[in-house]
């Protein structure tokens, strides 16, 4: 066993840590159990970050004559076999689960889903909930500035050249952090596009469902890399470390508050005045690089 983990960090067990548990699935013979409200999470659905709705639901009774169980908000979902093996998602609501799906909570004594810093001992209550009580809440205008990606169409890519970023990509290619780039464009293109500078944070401003819509994504390179249209930059204008600050911005707290600012139907936008209001927290440097 790797031995590469920061001081103070030590291995467990989850069932050290954590209860385990997981669901049923009524009898489809029966069409009473499958006309409730109650969610009912299927292994195939634990395939994306996080999951605010489910597409089946099951009644009072299917929960009382089965194995299905709840699962609280905030539990974290492992599929255990079928397609999505091994595929894991954080539940957004409360939630029963069928027998293909495990629920995974840290016990409070010994380990929390969410993090509560590093080293503290002391915590307040704030906009976003219960954190250490040197931290600070503010918006994110107060500390970066956004700006918009411009240019590059679908037929301007190419697979070499100057590496660039498209929006969809952020929530179809990347997870946090830019780590290889997928597109490229010419010299002759990128005259014309938005150009990103180290430490940026780039939020895809359109998606297909409000789950994507405000995702983004860290660039930590030195060099030149662009961005096209239908992206929000923002540009940390403090201390600030951006791949710290790109998980916190895809946390949960975070993406519920994202979900509220998304505008559209059939194609969903965000634009930075939205974005400008996003609460996060702000630890001192050093425990934002620790983190």
């Amino acid at each position: 066993m790797s031995n590469s983990v920061p001081d103070g960090w030590q291995y467990n067990f989850i069932g050290d840590i954590a209860t385990v548990f997981a669901g049923g699935t009524p009898s489809r013979a029966n069409t009473e159990y499958y006309v409730g409200s109650n969610p009912w999470v299927k292994s195939g659905e634990v395939n994306a970050r996080q999951i605010f709705n489910t597409e089946e639901h099951i009644s009072d009774l299917a929960i009382i004559e089965s194995s299905a169980k709840w699962a609280k908000a905030g539990s974290v979902l492992v599929a255990m076999y079928g397609a999505t093996a091994g595929q894991v998602a954080k539940l957004m609501i409360d939630a029963t689960l069928n027998q293909a799906v495990s629920a995974i909570n840290g016990k409070d004594d010994l380990a929390h889903n969410l993090t509560k810093g590093i080293g503290h001992t002391e915590f307040k209550d704030s906009p976003v909930g219960r954190i250490p009580v040197e931290w600070g809440v503010v918006k994110l205008s107060q500390i970066g500035n956004f700006s918009k990606g411009k240019g590059i169409s679908k037929k301007e890519i190419s697979s070499s050249g100057t590496p660039c970023i498209r929006y969809a990509e952020i929530y179809t290619t990347y997870d946090y952090v830019i780590k290889k780039f997928k597109s490229f464009i010419s010299s002759e293109v990128a005259i014309t596009s938005k150009k990103l500078k180290y430490n940026d944070i780039i939020f895809a401003g359109s998606g297909e469902t409000v789950e994507d819509i405000g995702k983004s994504v860290a660039f930590t390179h030195n060099y030149d890399a662009y961005v096209g249209g239908d992206a929000v930059i923002f540009s940390p204008s403090r201390q600030i470390n951006s791949v710290f600050m790109s998980y916190q911005l895809n946390d949960d707290i975070r993406r519920i508050q994202l979900r509220k600012l998304g505008q559209g139907s059939s194609v969903i936008h965000i634009y930075s005045s939205g974005l400008e209001q996003l609460l996060v927290c702000i630890p001192s440097i050093n425990e934002q690089n620790k983190i």
